[in-house]
């Protein structure tokens, strides 16, 4: 994929975009869900999936934010995460194949 369709499938699936890949995501175990968004970053760093581009910043609310993550336990913050990607994608329809 090319790094334009790479972050457009990160925006599909954040968004809910009712596609293919967003219905397999949705598909997946929380865990599992988990374990790609660790793997896209782990991506991003070696820039094998698009990376962040070099002049970006984080916002002030969102830098207090991450610095309220690190805050917690390990177990407090695989929770928050898995929590937070699970309800992201479309959901698979109901007889559908993927």
């Amino acid at each position: 994929m090319s790094h334009e369709q790479q972050l457009q499938l990160q925006r599909d699936l954040i968004n809910k975009a009712d596609n293919e890949y967003s219905r397999m995501y949705g598909s997946m175990s929380d865990t599992t869900k988990l374990l790609f968004w660790y793997r896209l970053s782990q991506g991003m760093d070696s820039a094998t999936i698009i990376p962040m581009p070099s002049d970006y910043k984080l916002s002030s609310q969102a830098e207090e934010i991450l610095n309220q993550v690190k805050g917690l336990a390990y177990e407090e913050q695989i929770t928050l995460f898995r929590d937070y990607v699970s309800p992201m994608s479309a959901e698979a329809k109901q007889g559908s194949e993927i």
